[in-house]
């Protein structure tokens, strides 16, 4: 095929290249202002102003080229969740089954490369603490499978990623016992500010 491999570090270099030079084309694009003022206009002039649009056109396409080339579908994060939430499920004691969809949605590869800890992070709550045991939930009517969902889409030149779990919900009195438990004061916090609590990594 049509593929060649490189070390993302060269496109990380490349990068910084084009952004010297974009910062070389706004100097010179200044430059060119001063000099016009001072000399008023000339044919010259007029083909530098051109060559500068021209080069500023270069540029932008250079950019384009090399974020797309940075692009990763979202499946290469995505790829390594069926094995954990197999292994956090076994060792709570529950049945869950994980729905992906969406891992073609492209992303830079350094956003990929942060998202990782946190999806990690809200996919492994969701089993540990979103899900009921099969017991319970067969007690409240649900099948005994959990289910979470994890959803990537570009919605407005965005990517959003949604974890969603069929659970029993965020237990409010929990997350305010776990947060004082661990010295934080949340005696005036609302539900909204507990709620934001679980995004914190390690609690």
């Amino acid at each position: 095929g049509n593929t060649v491999r490189i070390d993302f570090r060269r496109l990380d270099a490349m990068l910084e290249v084009l952004g010297e030079g974009l910062i070389q084309h706004s100097l010179l694009v200044e430059l060119y202002r001063r000099l016009s003022r001072k000399v008023g206009a000339c044919p010259e002039l007029e083909e530098l102003d051109q060559s500068v649009l021209s080069l500023q056109k270069t540029l932008t396409r250079l950019e384009s080229t090399l974020m797309e080339t940075r692009l990763l579908p979202v499946s290469t994060v995505l790829s390594r969740f069926p094995r954990l939430v197999r292994d956090v499920a076994y060792a709570e004691g529950k049945k869950v089954r994980l729905e992906v969809s969406g891992g073609d949605t492209a992303l830079d590869k350094a956003v990929l490369d942060r998202l990782g800890e946190p999806l990690l992070h809200l996919v492994s709550n969701a089993v540990a603490h979103g899900l009921e045991r099969p017991e319970e939930r067969t007690r409240s009517g649900k099948p005994a499978e959990g289910l979470i969902r994890l959803r990537a889409a570009a919605v407005s030149g965005r990517v959003t990623i949604r974890v969603s779990d069929d659970g029993r919900g965020l237990d409010e009195d929990a997350i305010r016992a776990k947060a004082e438990a661990l010295g934080l004061d949340v005696r005036t916090a609302d539900t909204a500010q507990l709620y934001n609590l679980v995004f914190v990594s390690g609690q």
